[in-house]
C-alpha cells in the first residue's frame, strides 16, 4: 500500500507519496475551505460513471494545513494526536 497526504495551505497544494514531497504548485488563492452540507466523493463523482479503482482506506481532512514533519507522524502513526491506528486493513507494511 502507499500513503498519499495532499495539503492545500490556501495558496499552495502539495501532494506527498510515502512521506516524499512529489509536487506543487502555487494556486489562485482560494483561501479558506468552506464547510457545507454538500457531499464529498472520495474516489469518484456523485453520479457514479466514474471512479478509483482500487481500495481507500483510512481517509482524514483536517482543519489545518498539515506540515511535512506532521504527514511523516501520521504516516508512521507516531502520534496519536495527528492519527492512531493507521496500519492498513490488509496489514501490509509501506511499500517504500
Amino acid at each position: 500500500w502507499h500513503h498519499v497526504a495532499v495539503v492545500y495551505s490556501g495558496t499552495e497544494l502539495i501532494i506527498y507519496l510515502d512521506g516524499v514531497e512529489i509536487a506543487a504548485n502555487e494556486v489562485l488563492p482560494l483561501g479558506q475551505v468552506n464547510i457545507n452540507s454538500n457531499d464529498v466523493y472520495i474516489g469518484g463523482t456523485g453520479d457514479t460513471t466514474t471512479g478509483f479503482n482500487g481500495d481507500i482506506d483510512d481517509f482524514r481532512i483536517y482543519n489545518h494545513a498539515l506540515s511535512e514533519s506532521e504527514i511523516l507522524r501520521a504516516m508512521e502513526a507516531k502520534d496519536p494526536n495527528i492519527a492512531w491506528n493507521s496500519v492498513p486493513w490488509d496489514k501490509k507494511q509501506l511499500a517504500y
